[in-house]
């Protein structure tokens, strides 16, 4: 799944972990501002936890449930060579579920539903009667119900003409200054962008209850009458399609907003709040605590496997380059050579392959797929082809368009050393870039390896020998080892 698909769903794990202790502990307390200020602040932390990496030295091993080795076939497509253009190939081949198009899609609903709230709300404006007072803005109708919105106050016209003495604005008065839009506003932006989440409802109507009992304690301290204030709350209840973005007159139940308002504050109820120390613990030990990846001793030893995801080019109906004096395409040397890295001991490494038989392929899920198994490493697999048959020899290729181009750069470098492949550009360095699709759009250090020319008979005859293929296998690996204990290059992460 793609990372940030990942990173959201940790948000929403951490959200729900922190919403808990509120809706088991605080909710019933009358220490409306410090609900207020904790139901705000899990709105903030649950993306921060995720994003905080703290180094615990020697930690247990990692968990390798995304390290497992695909054997099954999987219909993807590849990069072409060097010198032939690359094909887009039919996106009906793909049997990837595009999770990414519907997390966009559920997005695009929620701030369609809201912008039509906005929508309504300011039509409702326009078309209704408006006074000022200062800085606020009142609302008047005959048919509206009470609520706030920013700086403007809604009333029907009966409650507008009682002024001062009206329950109805003061309790609305109260709304606005001590900005609760605001809060509603966060709350439905953080569901808009976590929609999948359904612990977002209970928060927003944990939020609009708080607003009710801040505003209903704000009116009474005032020294209004607490039975006339009673009636007032009586006073038939509201529906309207506003609902997500206003706090509402009559937005909660009377019983339960008679008991908050009535009932004191419990001078020992403080430490119930201390409870959120040790979740944030909790929180942060799941999701913060990593192996330090600076350690003591031999690296061979502490550091985690190597993950490369190994791509051997082209398969089933798409050959690759080809030889009119050899029966074999260049399919059949990538997919022969992919076989011989799988077989050949390779310690400290994990591979993972694209395809392990003839099938067709497409290229999204390629690159796709390296990101799926959270690959350190996508290494291409191809021969070239050129109309001039005596060019032969390794090359190697890497994308400047890369996530990471320094690092795919330097694997270039280290590999062409150890491999000899051929020099390119001014600089006389052992590899050339090219903005190759595969190697542009994955997300990891991406490699295009080109281990001889099909059109070269010496290269297609070495090539096509089991034993050349294995001695070439254990080059590769012995220079993976290189890179990763050595150099350090990789993993990256």
């Amino acid at each position: 799944m793609n990372n940030f698909l990942d990173y959201l769903l940790q948000v929403s794990a951490v959200l729900i972990l922190l919403y808990l202790p509120y809706q088991l502990l605080f909710r019933k307390e009358t220490r409306f501002t410090l609900n207020r200020s904790y139901l705000l602040a899990i709105l903030i932390i649950c993306w921060i936890i995720p994003l905080v990496n703290i180094p615990v030295g020697t930690s247990a091993p990692e968990f390798q449930a995304f390290r497992v080795q695909i054997e099954t076939p999987i219909m993807e497509n590849t990069g072409l060579s060097t010198n032939l253009p690359e094909i887009s190939q039919p996106s009906n081949q793909s049997i990837h579920f595009n999770w990414l198009m519907l997390y966009w899609l559920g997005v695009a609903f929620m701030l369609i539903r809201n912008l039509w709230i906005i929508v309504r709300i300011i039509r409702l404006s326009q078309r209704s009667a408006r006074y000022a007072t200062g800085r606020i803005q009142f609302i008047v109708r005959d048919d509206i119900p009470a609520f706030t919105f920013f700086r403007k106050i809604f009333l029907n016209r009966a409650e507008y003409e009682l002024a001062n003495n009206s329950l109805v604005l003061r309790h609305e008065l109260a709304h606005l200054r001590q900005k609760h839009t605001w809060d509603l506003i966060l709350a439905e932006l953080v569901h808009t962008i976590l929609w999948f989440n359904p612990i977002l409802i209970l928060i927003k109507n944990a939020f609009k209850e708080t607003h009710e009992y801040q505003a209903d304690r704000t009116v009474l301290s005032e020294g209004f009458d607490f039975e006339q204030y009673a009636l007032s709350l009586q006073t038939g209840q509201v529906q309207s399609g506003y609902q997500n973005l206003v706090n509402y007159f009559n937005g909660s139940t009377l019983k339960k907003r008679i008991i908050m308002a009535t009932t004191p504050t419990d001078s020992k109820s403080i430490r119930k709040y201390f409870l959120i120390i040790p979740v944030l613990i909790s929180c942060l030990i799941l999701w913060s605590f990593i192996q330090d990846p600076v350690g003591t001793g031999n690296p061979k030893e502490t550091g985690r496997n190597l993950i490369v995801l190994i791509d051997p080019g082209h398969g089933g109906k798409d050959p690759g380059a080809t030889n009119s004096k050899i029966t074999k395409n260049e399919k059949d040397f990538n997919l022969a050579l992919a076989k011989s890295l799988e077989t050949v001991p390779h310690e400290g490494i994990d591979f993972i392959f694209t395809r392990t038989t003839d099938n067709y392929v497409t290229l999204g899920s390629r690159y796709n797929l390296a990101e799926k198994n959270h690959a350190d490493l996508l290494l291409e697999l191809h021969m070239n082809a050129n109309k001039n048959s005596n060019i032969r020899g390794p090359e190697l290729i890497y994308s400047a368009k890369n996530l990471f181009p320094d690092v795919s750069r330097k694997i270039c470098q280290a590999m062409g050393s150890q491999l000899k492949t051929r020099v390119f550009g001014p600089n006389k360095e052992p590899f050339s870039t090219a903005n190759l699709v595969v190697l542009t759009n994955a997300k990891c250090p991406a490699v295009h390896f080109s281990f001889g020319y099909i059109t070269n008979d010496d290269d297609a005859k070495t090539y096509s020998s089991p034993e050349n293929l294995e001695s070439l296998a254990k080059k590769i690996i012995e220079n993976l080892q290189e890179i990763k204990f050595s150099t350090g290059l990789i993993p990256f992460r």
